[in-house]
This record gives structure tokens, C-alpha cells and sequence, in this order.
């Protein structure tokens, strides 16, 4: 499943393994296959290395036939943290206002989850995948809005349990006059 890590992958889930097989081995309760099923978990959480989430955006391309803003709300995503590798989770926000296309909607949700799919910190995911939806869909603006949760933060450290991160990233026009966001900033709200 890790076939794009070539031959770090075989070094990198043995001693996962090893490691997982030690701890366990402590604890009789715990299922003999914990070790593989946690590997294959991992795997599975990491996948989005695979996956161009530009390709995916340009394969549901349309033809645009007005230039209104296009807001898809509310996408769950979730992620490992690449400082302490904990899970964070959340929803996100996609705008745009096109220029010659637009994108099928189900092809956003594949491409966050590309990219949500790695090891991650929410401020360069949220980077990402304004990167992806500007450079795929070229419109004349876009954002980004992710809204996350984060176990590193509830979980150890300052242990702050209801704590969330908001990350913006906005793209040409608004990029370049934030103010301009603002009017449709108040529609998000």
C-alpha cells in the first residue's frame, strides 16, 4: 500500500511491528494481530501520498457558465499530526468563484482527502489544498477554511479539551485584497 515510499516502507512498518509487538507483549488481553491490524491502520491513514489531489480536481472539470461564488460546506476530514502523529479531525470549507470551469463536486471531498491522508499540520493542509483547488480549477479566487480539532492539544501538553484551530488560506484576488473576502466572510458565518 506504500509503494510511492519505495524502500522505506519495509524497515519503516517491521519495526512499527517490533515495537507494537513489545508493548502488547505485556498484556495477555490484548488480540494477538494488534500489531498488523495497527500497521495496516497506519497505512491506511498515510495513503494520500499515493494521490495527486490536482489530477483528481482536474479530472471532474466542467465547463463554467457563470461566475457566482461556489461554496461546498461542511466537508469531515481527518489527519495525523506530523509533530506527535495523534489524529485531528474537522470540517472544511471550499469557495471559489470560477473563471472557465468548475469542478464536480465529488471530486473536492477525494482531493482533501488526498491530501488529509498524510502526515499534517492543519495550517499546511488547509495551504495544500488551496494550492490544489487554484492551480486545478484556475479561478479567479479561491479559500479555504478548515476547522480542526486536535488531539495533541486535548490529549497531553496543555491539555486543552474543547480547544479548536480555524486556518485560512484564500488564492488570487482575495489573496491579493483580503478585504475583498470580507463580504463573502460574513456569508460564512
Amino acid at each position: 500500500m506504500w509503494s510511492c515510499f519505495g524502500k522505506f516502507v519495509i524497515p519503516c512498518t517491521s519495526q512499527y511491528q517490533k515495537f507494537l509487538k513489545l508493548l502488547l507483549a505485556k498484556d495477555q488481553l490484548i488480540p494477538r494481530n494488534t500489531a498488523s491490524s495497527a500497521t495496516e491502520a497506519l497505512q491506511f491513514l498515510t495513503s494520500g501520498y499515493a494521490e495527486d489531489p490536482v489530477k483528481t480536481l482536474k479530472e471532474g472539470l466542467i465547463g463554467a457558465r457563470s461566475k457566482s461564488p461556489v461554496m461546498l460546506q461542511n466537508l469531515k476530514f481527518f489527519s495525523l499530526c506530523a509533530h506527535h502523529m495523534l489524529p485531528f479531525y474537522g470540517t472544511a470549507t471550499i469557495v471559489y468563484v470560477p473563471k472557465k470551469h468548475i469542478v464536480g463536486l465529488g471530486k473536492i471531498p477525494k482531493a482533501l482527502t488526498a491530501l488529509s491522508h498524510r502526515l499534517q499540520l492543519q495550517e499546511q493542509l488547509t495551504e495544500q489544498m488551496a494550492n490544489a483547488v487554484f492551480k486545478a480549477l484556475q479561478p479567479e479566487s479561491c479559500a479555504v477554511i478548515l476547522d480542526g480539532f486536535h488531539f495533541c492539544l486535548a490529549m497531553r501538553g496543555a491539555q486543552e479539551k474543547e480547544a479548536r484551530l480555524t486556518t485560512l488560506a484564500l488564492r488570487g484576488k482575495w489573496k491579493k485584497n483580503p478585504g475583498s473576502f470580507k463580504n463573502l466572510a460574513k456569508i460564512l458565518k
